[in-house]
């Protein structure tokens, strides 16, 4: 918990420096406003339980309650809803598995982080529409008041409506993890920002509702069994799951590393609440065995993602590149080979092209590269019928510049 309320303070702090030191422009650090509030959602759980456990002394207190007000105010600038939103419901439901003695002590220690943390940000003022909480505020109230749930939600809505009709053309078994990404047309952002719809979207309703329903009874038995033990620390824990299963049901929790790992580290306090300790006896070799295999399927697919996107481009007949096409668990950078290809190894690359549009979650890039090789070799009709391609599988707001490649196609052809 300390280790998550200092490093999102410390995020918190780099960020506004940066900000300011930039041009006070663009989110720097995070890349994106939304991915700070996340991370600084779990700094806020975090910092709040050090600063009302009953064994940190004044000067201890006063330290967590700074680091707590800074973290605070990160997530209140980043000028999303869903880490507010996700925050008050669980402390609400902290509060009440709370003993009676700790109530009081959540309320107030609460309300002076919110208080100060909103003072805070407000330093750091912006009239950039997508920061602060003044912005977000402003935001729900247009939004309510034109009573659509498309502006309330953020687009929101959209996506999972995007969503639904999808899944139920699978709506048994999924069309397979991470499927949001490789949909056609593409659709908005990387993942529905609802995982419950994105559990029923990859693994249909056979694996999403056997996981929704263990999620939910180990976040259940874990606050009852909290609440026997009388912990402190184990209740925080439970509220940074809620507060984390309440955010992913209106954005990409589970998407970005920063709020996933926290996620997995209270889910995993969780089951450590309710798990029966195994006699030492009686512990096999097979967890480290899985262990084992996994750490080595990770490492494959690290070294997969280094030769894309850092080594030296192969050739295309070389045990690296076919060993690429085995474990295609990325494309990010492909684009460095085709391109040195071109100089090397012209004969292959449209054919790795074609491949490359099977596998990656953007293909209308490779279906724009194949049209550019054919028409470089004269091949109007081909280039034409892979900028079609491309045409129905991209986003709606890539369509005009594909168009225009192909007024000029047309324009240039005898």
């Amino acid at each position: 918990l300390a280790g998550l309320a200092i490093g999102t303070a410390a995020g918190t702090l780099v960020v506004w420096v940066l900000w300011v030191h930039g041009g006070r422009g663009a989110v720097p650090l995070y890349a994106h406003h939304r991915l700070l509030g996340l991370h600084t959602l779990a700094g806020a759980v975090a910092s709040l339980a050090l600063v009302v456990h009953k064994d940190v002394y004044r000067a201890g207190r006063i330290f967590w309650t700074i680091v707590g007000i800074i973290t605070w105010g990160g997530m209140l600038w980043s000028g999303g809803r869903a880490p507010v939103l996700a925050l008050a419901v669980a402390i609400g439901v902290w509060v009440y598995f709370s003993p009676i003695a700790v109530r009081r002590k959540l309320w107030t220690s609460a309300a002076l982080l919110l208080v100060a943390g909103l003072a805070l940000s407000a330093v750091f003022w912006t009239s950039h529409a997508e920061l602060g909480w003044w912005h977000a505020i402003g935001r729900t109230a247009t939004a309510a008041s034109s009573g659509t749930a498309s502006q309330l939600s953020s687009t929101r809505s959209d996506f999972w409506a995007a969503v639904v009709h999808r899944a139920e053309d699978a709506p048994w078994l999924g069309h397979g993890p991470d499927s949001y990404r490789f949909l056609t047309p593409k659709l908005d952002g990387q993942q529905p920002h609802n995982f419950v719809l994105q559990f029923w979207l990859d693994l249909g309703a056979v694996g999403a509702v056997p996981l929704l329903i263990l999620i939910g009874g180990l976040l259940l038995v874990g606050w009852k069994r909290a609440t026997q033990l009388g912990a402190p620390i184990p209740l925080a824990w439970l509220a940074l799951l809620t507060a984390s299963l309440v955010a992913g049901l209106l954005d990409g929790v589970f998407y970005h590393l920063l709020a996933f790992l926290p996620a997995m580290l209270a889910l995993g306090v969780a089951v450590g609440l309710i798990a029966k300790p195994a006699a030492p006896a009686r512990i096999s070799h097979a967890p480290r065995v899985i262990l084992t295999v996994a750490m080595l399927v990770i490492l494959l697919h690290m070294g997969v993602f280094y030769l894309l996107a850092v080594g030296p481009p192969p050739a295309p007949n070389s045990l690296k590149a076919q060993a690429v096409r085995l474990f295609p668990s990325t494309t990010f950078g492909f684009w460095r080979w085709l391109d040195d290809w071109q100089q090397t190894n012209p004969d292959d690359v449209l054919e790795w092209t074609r491949w490359a549009q099977l596998h990656s979650p953007n293909p209308v890039f490779f279906h724009v590269y194949a049209a550019q090789v054919l028409a470089a070799h004269g091949d109007r009709a081909g280039a034409e019928k892979e900028l079609q391609a491309a045409l129905a599988k991209a986003h709606w707001s890539n369509r005009p510049s594909i168009d225009a490649m192909l007024r000029t196609l047309h324009s240039d052809s005898p």
